[in-house]
């Protein structure tokens, strides 16, 4: 089956129990792990609890759960889950950002990226996320994805509410958090900037209230909906399973002990014991188990 033929499958309404993200590190394959996760569970309002977003670098961990979003850096993780489920991809591709008008959400063109990612995976791909038309379009690119999972109005616009606070939090706050933002906390004059003030992408973090944003991001009908569910604490994490949730102020403090420490880098935590707060829920969690041999059906490890 072919992209296209994908695209066309999920017009007609059909959307798996299984959404596989992959992307290289630093494509933002978080952002679409995190919306992927959200649309799951606006897909099964009534089930939240059979919902899992989970990730894995070198094995493909066995779904606990009837619904479920896997993120992957591993490019041969997708072929090895058996049986129905869509695959989206990040990638780069700077010329569909040149020559592609952005007035409209459909003229990012992404389907000639979706087809090369095809080809190159050995998998047909439902929907690539281009980065560079990200980097023009922002959070609201994310509205591409409701025709191809059906949303409704209403659903789409959760999606995008949820999706508008926690995308700039992402960028400016947590372990994982904008290079250029973390530089600047640790008042590095030396570093040159990826996104330099003046270009669309500048996180302009230092013109944000964290506080109001995050307060907003836990007010979101998403949070408030789903957040309370078996694995629906990931909602109100900015990179799942390793920062802590957030509380209503966690960015504000944290980035006072990023700001002080200069020693601390990308995937360096400020844990809530680091900003005087007790372990939150994250901190209880057990990992997925791995499946340990590869199996009849084709799921297996990954390496």
């Amino acid at each position: 089956m072919q992209a296209t033929d994908h695209v066309r499958v999920a017009a007609a309404g059909h959307v798996p129990h299984t959404f596989i993200q992959y992307g290289p590190m630093r494509t933002a394959t978080t952002l679409q792990h995190a919306a992927l996760c959200v649309i799951m569970f606006l897909l099964h309002p009534d089930e939240p609890d059979q919902v899992t977003c989970y990730s894995g670098r070198h094995r493909v961990p066995r779904p606990r759960t009837k619904y479920s979003v896997f993120k992957t850096h591993n490019s041969s993780a997708p072929k090895l889950f058996a049986g129905d489920n869509w695959l989206f991809v990040t990638a780069r591709n700077a010329s569909a950002a040149a020559y592609t008008p952005i007035v409209s959400p459909d003229s990012g063109d992404w389907r000639g990226t979706a087809a090369a990612m095809s080809r190159e995976l050995g998998v047909p791909v439902v929907y690539a996320q281009v980065v560079d038309l990200l980097a023009l379009r922002g959070y609201r690119y994310i509205a591409d994805y409701a025709s191809l999972v059906r949303l409704t109005l209403d659903e789409t616009e959760q999606l995008l509410d949820y999706m508008r606070y926690w995308s700039s939090l992402r960028q400016c706050c947590g372990s994982q958090m904008s290079s250029d933002w973390r530089k600047e906390l640790q008042g590095d004059t030396e570093h040159s900037p990826a996104h330099p003030f003046g270009t669309g992408s500048y996180p302009a973090c230092e013109t944000m209230d964290l506080d109001h944003l995050e307060g907003n991001l836990l007010r979101t009908r998403v949070v408030s909906r789903f957040s309370n569910a078996s694995a629906g604490f990931v909602l109100k994490q900015l990179a799942y399973y390793h920062d802590p949730v957030l509380t209503g102020n966690y960015c504000r403090l944290s980035n006072r002990v990023i700001a002080s420490d200069g020693a601390r880098r990308f995937n360096m935590v400020v844990t809530r014991k680091d900003i005087g707060l007790s372990d939150g829920p994250a901190s209880s969690f057990k990992k997925l188990k791995p499946i340990k041999k590869q199996t009849k059906n084709g799921l297996g490890l990954g390496r």
